[in-house]
């Protein structure tokens, strides 16, 4: 068959099975098939456990951020530079699947601008 009357996934499969070693086109698609199949950690269908936390103002107590975090060790989304600069401590107030904990991000920003008039400074939209 004419290459040029292929579709683009079709020449590549056809090139790549020209390669030595690289198998036929079969073998190529499910590998391609295997690897799309990983979800990726900000993903709302990930399987990790997720934690929602805040950012809070050292000095004057007032709320910078609520965020969400898969890190296993949730304190460790910033660095302590980081939280020194912002002049911050993190609380973690709630955990679950990363699709639960998205929805409460949003609706804690979203009360927090009910009550306040705006968002947390550090909250820069709703996610």
């Amino acid at each position: 068959m004419d290459g040029s009357k292929l579709s683009w996934g079709g020449r590549a499969l056809a090139a790549l099975s020209t390669v030595p070693g690289a198998g036929a086109p079969a073998d190529v698609g499910r590998g391609v098939k295997a690897a799309s199949a990983v979800i990726h950690g900000n993903s709302l269908l990930s399987p990790k456990l997720t934690y929602g936390y805040k950012l809070v103002d050292r000095e004057t107590g007032d709320i910078l951020k609520y965020g969400i975090t898969s890190n296993s060790n949730p304190f460790n989304r910033y660095s302590r530079p980081q939280y020194n600069r912002m002049s911050a401590d993190m609380e973690i107030l709630k955990q679950g699947s990363r699709i639960d904990m998205r929805a409460w991000e949003t609706q804690q920003i979203r009360n927090y601008e009910l009550m306040y008039g705006s968002r947390p400074s550090r909250n820069m939209n709703y996610r």
